[in-house]
């Protein structure tokens, strides 16, 4: 069954076929061959910021990203390779003692974090998937009620159908009977 909207009773009437559909979206396009945009725009609307190639749009920001002289940041090596120099030594050492510090305490608590992270991944994902199952069988319901109404109404449809038919071939008919009448001399 399809979920677009469509004006119909999904439970008694067919699903529209794709010659249908084709003809519909036939109908459409030949309504709006005829419209120019530019001129449906309400009048408030700035034409100009319309007028933006898209590719320029897009291309302009990772232009300006594309720059040289983009660092990153951080500890400039450079200056602390000459290692003869007593002064930099220390600070290599101390940066390097540090780093492995940050190391060992990353490993540590970076696992418990992710255990933590895990746990709670779990139950937001059971969260969500109650929250799917709940979903489905409110829709369900309200699905079960729409089928259930509209076969109660089913022959009271069938019955107005059949007698709105009647209506306009008796209103044919009288028509036609009308139109011999005033055609006999």
């Amino acid at each position: 069954m399809n979920y677009e909207p469509l004006d119909s009773l999904p439970y008694l009437d067919s699903d529209p076929t794709d010659l249908e559909r084709n003809q519909i979206d036939e109908l459409i396009r030949e309504e709006l061959k005829d419209i120019d945009i530019d001129k449906q725009l309400h009048p408030s609307i700035d034409q100009t910021k319309l007028k933006i190639s898209l590719i320029e749009g897009i291309t302009k920001p990772i232009n300006e990203e594309q720059n040289d002289n983009f660092t990153i940041g951080g500890i400039d090596m450079s200056r602390y390779s000459n290692l003869s120099d007593y002064k930099i030594l220390q600070i290599s050492t101390s940066y390097t003692y540090l780093k492995k510090l940050s190391n060992v305490l990353q490993i540590k608590y970076t696992n418990n974090q992710w255990l933590i992270n895990n746990d709670q991944l779990k139950h937001n994902n059971e969260l969500i998937r109650q929250e799917i199952v709940n979903k489905r069988q409110k829709i369900d319901e309200i699905n079960s009620y729409r089928q259930l109404k509209q076969q109660e109404i089913k022959p009271m449809l069938d019955y107005l159908n059949n007698k709105w038919e009647e209506s306009l071939n008796n209103n044919i008919n009288l028509g036609i009977e009308i139109l011999k009448l005033k055609t006999k001399p």
